[in-house]
């Protein structure tokens, strides 16, 4: 078969679409392998898809652009452009409606699968491997451990669960941000009323945190990368898969600044930090939390932001031994877990309390590891002499010594401040005395259980 050189524009709804000639020609292209492919099946004839070459395209529009910048192999271009003409050009997939005349049934060779509210034909990776490699089992295997790499990256993972044995039915389903981006339509705005995510938003500015010179030192990196990454990516490693994300961990006890040192990131940097509430994503329901963290990660993919976990434990928990069907199920979900967040290419920060609860699987995975450690006796007077509003008056208070005799954490601090600001309006004064600090501060680690 002679390779295809030249693809003649025809009059129609194609070659009036919004993404113009680049599109237009891999729907083109598309076509061609169907017919040849259907042809060969059902005449017994000899096709292989190597042979026709998928079309140069001129960066005239964005859907040639997103082709350029993923280097997608034809058989990637091929599952993009099976997408989508299943959603804006659906009677080009009518072929694959075919019934057997022994079965009346539609071949299961052609794959395809029903969802709610789908008109048409929806496309699977088994649909991919037909056009592929038709019956050949060895070159099908071949093309379904390639295409399963990039499965997660441009497909909706919303109405599959791709930790399921049956990979060839994962629809091929655009990513709601790879649509807009083959569209040109503007990534900016995302809704998320309807996820389990807040925006973490802080007033104070980076000069304001104050954690000991280890910690500060161990988040050199993570602020490199920050700061790096789009040169990282573009001009050094562009086509190494392990420079796409990063991935952090905070750990430490509860009040030392995780949360703090996460928004302060995003503000430094102008990125939006996406706080996601664990209690919401988790399902006592078998597969709902794989879902719910897909929808999350399909949410964010793409938008710069930084994705923070707080008390990750609770979903990234270590693996346990099987010993009936919902262990089996719980370790299969945390494998799920684990590949959402190695594939996700923008800033993920997990923050614990128990380092060692986190499962083995995810720590060999993190580019730092940041601890938080309760503050020394010298940070807690910078944060004790900072703490304080201006209209305070806290000449009375010995703040050296309340720094040394009163281990607290930064958040417990904060919440000795708060009271006795409360008790000072109440008292209509702006004074602070120094009794009702230290009173503050035993109700306060009377809540976790210490005694003086």
């Amino acid at each position: 078969m002679e390779p295809i050189k030249q693809y003649q524009r025809k009059e129609g709804n194609v070659a009036n679409s919004p993404y113009k000639e680049g599109g237009y020609r891999d729907l083109q292209w598309l076509k061609l392998v169907i017919d040849l492919r259907i042809d060969a099946y059902f005449n017994d004839k000899h096709f292989e898809f190597a042979s026709i070459y998928p079309p140069t395209l001129d960066l005239d529009c964005h859907y040639s652009q997103f082709i350029h910048t993923h280097t997608l192999e034809p058989a990637e271009r091929l599952c993009l452009a099976l997408a989508f003409s299943s959603e804006f050009f659906p009677t080009m997939l009518d072929i694959f409606f075919s019934k057997n005349n022994t079965t009346d049934q539609i071949y299961t060779e052609f794959g395809g699968v029903e969802l709610n509210g789908a008109r048409g034909f929806v496309p699977t990776i088994q649909t991919a491997l037909f056009l592929l490699a038709g019956d050949h089992l060895e070159q099908q295997l071949d093309y379904l451990a390639r295409l399963c790499k990039s499965y997660i990256k441009f497909f909706s993972t919303r109405d599959f669960d791709f930790c399921s044995k049956f990979i060839r039915l994962a629809p091929l389903r655009l990513h709601r941000d790879v649509k807009s981006r083959l569209l040109g339509q503007d990534l900016s705005i995302v809704d998320f009323n309807e996820l389990p995510i807040r925006e973490i938003v802080v007033n104070q500015n980076w000069g304001d945190l104050i954690l000991s010179n280890s910690t500060l030192e161990q988040l050199v990196e993570l602020d490199l990368w920050v700061k790096h990454s789009d040169e990282l990516i573009q001009n050094w490693y562009k086509n190494n898969p392990y420079c796409r994300g990063y991935k952090a961990l905070f750990h430490g006890p509860p009040g030392t600044g995780k949360t703090m040192t996460a928004g302060l990131l995003g503000k430094k940097t102008g990125r939006r930090v996406l706080k996601v509430d664990i209690s919401q994503l988790i399902s006592k329901y078998i597969g709902e939390t794989s879902k719910n963290l897909d929808k999350v990660f399909e949410a964010v993919e793409d938008r710069n932001h930084i994705i923070f976990f707080d008390e990750a434990d609770s979903l990234f928990s270590a693996r346990t031994n099987v010993s009936n069907s919902n262990d089996r199920h719980a370790n299969q979900e945390i494998g799920h877990l684990l590949q959402k967040i190695e594939d996700f290419n923008g800033i993920v920060i997990l923050a614990t309390n128990i380092k060692e609860n986190i499962d083995e699987a995810f720590m060999r995975r993190f580019h730092s590891v940041v601890h938080f450690t309760r503050p020394g006796e010298e940070e807690r007077l910078k944060l004790w002499s900072n703490a304080f509003s201006d209209k305070a008056s806290t000449q009375d208070v010995d703040f050296r010594k309340i720094a040394n005799t009163y281990d607290l954490s930064g958040a417990e601090i904060a919440n000795v401040v708060r009271f006795c600001s409360l008790q000072a309006i109440e008292n209509k004064t702006f004074k602070i005395f120094e009794s009702d600090v230290e009173v503050a501060i035993r109700g306060e680690m009377l809540k976790v259980g210490r005694y003086l």
